[in-house]
């Protein structure tokens, strides 16, 4: 990314993001108030690449402490925005997402029906942007 001018004004010029959704599975821990996502078992092989380079790059990025050079990854629900934000699991299923909930009720209202989850992957940089959670129809 690099700064220009363009009539008098600071732009930021860059590459945008080029969203890939991921459909995900969502498994609960009450005790500790905390939604695992893994990548479907369904994914075809090129979200399973995009997938496992993005968890790669997570895990890197927090081990090495550089966080301000991975954006967080912030988990959102239909009724409530930037609620929980992710860190690296496991690297087992292609590498596991752990949101730890604060408190409140937006967790409470999630886990009262079964949940699903969206993953939307950068694909021009390799890096997860964004999950979604809802609730399954029944």
């Amino acid at each position: 990314m690099r700064k220009c001018r363009t009539h008098e004004r600071l732009v930021w010029v860059g590459a945008l993001p080029q969203p890939h959704q991921a459909d995900a599975v969502v498994s609960n821990d009450l005790a500790n108030r905390t939604l695992t996502v893994r990548l479907s078992d369904l994914a075809n092989g090129y979200t399973k690449l995009l997938w496992r380079q993005s968890f790669e790059a997570l895990r890197r990025s927090e081990e090495g402490g550089v966080q301000d050079r991975h954006p967080t990854i912030w988990a959102s629900t239909p009724q409530a925005f930037q609620i929980a934000y992710a860190t690296a699991g496991d690297a087992m299923f292609g590498g596991l997402l752990k949101f730890a909930f604060p408190s409140g009720d937006a967790y409470t209202r999630l886990i009262s029906k079964p949940v699903t989850a969206t993953v939307w992957i950068d694909k021009s940089r390799n890096r997860f942007i964004t999950c979604n959670f809802k609730n399954r129809q029944s």
